[in-house]
């Protein structure tokens, strides 16, 4: 029992400090706007197909592009 390591003592992480970066899309078309849905519905499936494969599911999606 000697040869055991010590166990440091507990700690609190500090937040956050990083800087955050806002950016916007201006000035689109509307056919920018349908591939933006589109690539959105895309990644939307993705991460709906991951949770699911980990046993994660918090209901139906909701639809925000028409």
């Amino acid at each position: 029992m000697a040869d055991l390591r010590s166990i440091n003592p507990p700690f609190v992480a500090l937040g956050p400090s990083g800087v955050a970066i806002r950016t916007g899309l201006k000035h689109f078309t509307s056919e920018d706007d349908k591939v933006l849905c589109l690539v959105g519905a895309h990644l939307g499936s993705l991460a709906s197909k991951d949770l699911k494969l980990r046993g994660i599911d918090d209901g139906p999606p909701g639809e925000l592009c028409v």
